[in-house]
């Protein structure tokens, strides 16, 4: 085992020599004189290139704290429905509901079985048993 050690550094070692001939090759002495333009710093174009936004200190997101338990998990509750559809079986009808979940996007929104989520969240019915209005965005 020591010796897969040692033969592991000596490779090591002879890799870094390399880099280091090879990086003090093409290092050179460079002077500079009063009024001389350089560059100071260069900014990450290719970010801003590829991103098309440049982070604005003034820009500021307002956010909710999520809150993490000891085993690094979060609780996830439904903010709204946004669609309800039928699921037709050869013999039944299946009721489904597209639920929109809390610290996710519409495009993350999930079709949930309608009596399930009557039972678990019953606030986002209303008492007619309909859905609530606020929350009804449309019909897929």
């Amino acid at each position: 085992m020591h010796e897969k050690i040692a033969v592991i550094r000596r490779k090591l070692a002879i890799a870094q020599e390399r880099q280091k001939k090879y990086a003090n090759q093409r290092r050179r002495e460079l002077q500079f004189e009063v009024g001389s333009k350089v560059f100071l710093k260069v900014g990450p174009m290719k970010g801003i290139m590829r991103f098309g936004y440049v982070l604005d200190p003034t820009h500021v997101l307002e956010y909710e704290p999520l809150q993490v338990r000891e085993d690094l998990t979060y609780e996830e509750f439904p903010v709204g429905i946004l669609a309800q559809k039928t699921q037709a079986l050869r013999k039944k009808t299946i009721p489904m509901v597209k639920v929109l979940w809390s610290n996710h996007t519409e495009k993350q929104a999930t079709w949930e079985l309608e009596e399930n989520m009557r039972i678990k969240y019953p606030y986002l019915f209303d008492r007619d048993g309909d859905y609530d209005d606020a929350e009804m965005d449309g019909q897929e």
